[in-house]
C-alpha cells in the first residue's frame, strides 16, 4: 500500500436493493470491517416511497455500518424497461458522497453475462460501468458467480490463507483460450477480459443475516430461484493490477494455516505472471 495513502476507497453499484447481498454480500461484511478501506455502495433503483425496500435497504447500510451509500429513487423497472442515465446518476452519487473519480481504487458491479438469470439490468449496468471505467481511467471489476468459460485461469495460489472468516480459495491469472482468440481474430475486435480472478469463503452467516431483513421478498424461494442467495462462496474478477491490488491487501494479511507453498516446482511461472 502506498504509505501515503492510508485507505483504498472501493465503490459497489447495483442495480437494484437486495443485489448487493445476493452477489456480493459475504465479502461486503468483510469489507466494511477493514480499517484500510473505504466502503462506498450506489443503488440505481427501487427507492420508492410506497416500497418496504428503502427502509430494509438502510438496515443493510445500517448493518454494515455504511455511511457512504446513494439509494437512487424511482420504482423498480420492468427487466424489458432500461435503467436510464446510469452514467449521469453514477457522477451525481459521486457528488453526495463527495469522492473524485482520481480518487476511485476500484468500481465493482455486475456480470456482463447478468449473473445467474442474464438479468438485462444487470447486463446493462455491467456494460456501462465498464465503459465509463475506461472513459475515465477507475479499476473495474464484477463479482461472478461462476469462472468465465471463455478465458483460461492460470492459478496463482501457493497455499490456502485465512483472515478471520475469510479463505482465499481461488487466485489466478487470466489469459485467452484457443477459444477465444479464434473470435477475437475472426471478428477483428478485442473482446472485454478480466486479468485477474479471485475467489473465497466466507465462514460466517453476515450473508443470510442480512438477506432475512429484507422482508419484503420471500427469502425462502429466492434461495431456490438464486444459488448465490445461500452461497457462501463468493468471486470477483479484476481487469487491471491497481484494482486487483485492493484485494491483495487483503491477501497479504491473511495467515497460512497450512504449508506456506504446495507447489514449489510452479515458483517461477508464478513470479512471471503475479
Amino acid at each position: 500500500m502506498n504509505p501515503l495513502k492510508k485507505k483504498f476507497n472501493v465503490l459497489l453499484i447495483v442495480s437494484h436493493p437486495d443485489d448487493e447481498v445476493i452477489w456480493f454480500g459475504g465479502l461486503l461484511s468483510i469489507l466494511s470491517r477493514l480499517d484500510y478501506i473505504n466502503l462506498y455502495i450506489l443503488c440505481l433503483s427501487g427507492n420508492n416511497a410506497r416500497s418496504r425496500r428503502k427502509n430494509e435497504f438502510n438496515q443493510i447500510m445500517s448493518k454494515l455500518k455504511c455511511r457512504n451509500f446513494v439509494f437512487l429513487r424511482g420504482q423498480l423497472k420492468r427487466s424489458d424497461q432500461q435503467i436510464s442515465g446510469i452514467s449521469s446518476k453514477l457522477f451525481s452519487a459521486l457528488a453526495v458522497m463527495r469522492l473524485n473519480i482520481i480518487d476511485l481504487d476500484l468500481i465493482v458491479t455486475h456480470s456482463p453475462f447478468g449473473d445467474e438469470h442474464a438479468a438485462p439490468h444487470h447486463i446493462q449496468v455491467s456494460n456501462t460501468i465498464f465503459n465509463w471505467c475506461r472513459l475515465n481511467q477507475v479499476s473495474f471489476s464484477f463479482f461472478s458467480c461462476v469462472q468465465l468459460n471463455n478465458i483460461s485461469h492460470i492459478s496463482l495460489i501457493t497455499n490456502f490463507k485465512l483472515l478471520n472468516n475469510l479463505i482465499l480459495l481461488n487466485y489466478s491469472k487470466c489469459t485467452q483460450n484457443l477459444k477465444q482468440w479464434i473470435i477475437n481474430n475472426a471478428l477483428l475486435s478485442r473482446i472485454w477480459q478480466p486479468k485477474y480472478f479471485m475467489q473465497f469463503f466466507i465462514r460466517n452467516n453476515s450473508k443470510n443475516k442480512m438477506l432475512l431483513t429484507y422482508k419484503s421478498i420471500d427469502v425462502s424461494e429466492h434461495k431456490k430461484s438464486y444459488i448465490m442467495a445461500s452461497s457462501p462462496v463468493e468471486a470477483i474478477y479484476f481487469f487491471d493490477a491497481s484494482g486487483r491490488n485492493v484485494f491483495m491487501e487483503i491477501v497479504k494479511r491473511m495467515s497460512v494455516p497450512g504449508a506456506k507453498i504446495l507447489f514449489p516446482h510452479n515458483k517461477i511461472v508464478r513470479t512471471l505472471l503475479s
